[in-house]
């Protein structure tokens, strides 16, 4: 299940921003990760089940940690909460947006801060790699140069308090570094929380707009989010009464959706489908995964002994209304091995045990 950890600065809100995605209760504890799973809302799984009626419907499903100790006041104080962000699949920095006791804060400076802890956990780790890589050296072990090479080109960026993207290192530095499991190489979401009076004017303010550039430069989204109004929102039961209070703050869509969506832009996520009476069910691939990969996020059985794929689009389905008079113009597809799954794809997989 891919997910996402959540760190931030101290009194950033950090743990009502994941109460308000997860809708779990806000608590002050921080000596354990608090891990909520989401489900994944998609109209497209919505109009399937509609359309089927299953007897079961299963959204795909996304998991959010709040990190423990990731409240970081100082330099350095992430470090025990290192092991925790490393496991995680891309990362949501947290930045207050809003005054707290009178006092005002600098978004740009409070990313930087973050940023440079991660990027001095990556360069301490990155020199201790480069002693050990001595004796391979030594040895003229294969392809030990070429690390040294990029750790060095690595350190030199770190030295100077700025990060690199994996989009910067070409095809053979990507693959030397994949193992590396660097903080500052994630992918990175940057969350805005503010107050219920700037939802309004955010998007004008000085302020937003540097972090905004910031952001645009480093290559992360910016998302902004009022997590208290967002938890009153949760807490409601009536679903007329969220939608009476999400028009009366202008929010087209809850803060989970919103970051969910970036999640999958960030890590090249996807969805296909399977439909029939029994079930409706949605399920996450990787951008890449051929037709044997998808069907062996069902069961290794599946992709083990992967013979074909009958496959519609689900935008054909739209087309034709039905599954029958897609099938009848020619709209269903075997595809074999080699076969890319795309977004939206409604599969059925045949093999054989």
């Amino acid at each position: 299940m891919p997910n996402v950890g959540i760190i931030g600065l101290s009194r950033s809100g950090k743990s009502t921003v994941f109460s308000a995605l997860t809708n779990i209760p806000y608590s002050f504890s921080s000596d354990t990760n608090k891990v909520g799973i989401v489900k994944v809302s998609d109209e497209r799984l919505e109009y399937l089940r509609d359309l089927y009626k299953p007897l079961k419907y299963t959204p795909a499903t996304f998991e959010f940690v709040d990190i423990k100790g990731s409240n970081s006041t100082v330099k350095g104080s992430l470090n025990s909460s290192l092991s925790s962000v490393r496991e995680v699949d891309c990362l949501a920095i947290v930045i207050r947006g809003f005054v707290l006791d009178g006092l005002d804060t600098n978004y740009v400076d409070d990313l930087d801060n973050l940023l440079l802890e991660l990027i001095l956990s990556d360069y301490s780790q990155l020199e201790r790699r480069l002693e050990r890589l001595e004796k391979k050296l030594k040895a003229k072990e294969n392809g030990a140069f070429e690390e040294k090479l990029l750790i060095e080109k690595l350190l030199l960026r770190y030295a100077e308090g700025l990060i690199y993207r994996v989009e910067e290192l070409d095809s053979k530095e990507q693959e030397i570094i994949c193992n590396f499991n660097l903080l500052s190489l994630k992918k990175m979401i940057c969350i805005l929380n503010i107050s219920e009076q700037e939802i309004s004017s955010i998007e004008t303010s000085s302020k937003y707009l540097e972090l905004k550039d910031k952001c645009e430069k480093l290559g992360f989204p910016l998302l902004y989010i009022a997590a208290n109004i967002e938890l009153e929102i949760n807490s409601l039961e009536k679903e007329e009464e969220k939608a009476y209070f999400m028009e009366s703050y202008n929010l087209v869509s809850l803060a989970s959706s919103k970051v969910i969506k970036e999640a999958f832009k960030c890590l090249g996520l996807k969805t296909y489908f399977t439909a029939g009476t029994p079930e409706v069910r949605a399920w996450i691939f990787k951008e890449g995964y051929k037709a044997p990969d998808c069907a062996g996020i069902i069961h290794s059985d599946f992709k083990n002994g992967f013979i074909r794929a009958e496959t519609l689009s689900f935008k054909d389905l739209l087309t034709y209304k039905t599954p029958q008079l897609a099938r009848s113009n020619g709209k269903y597809r075997l595809e074999g091995k080699e076969y890319l799954v795309e977004d939206g794809d409604i599969m059925l997989f045949r093999f054989n045990v």
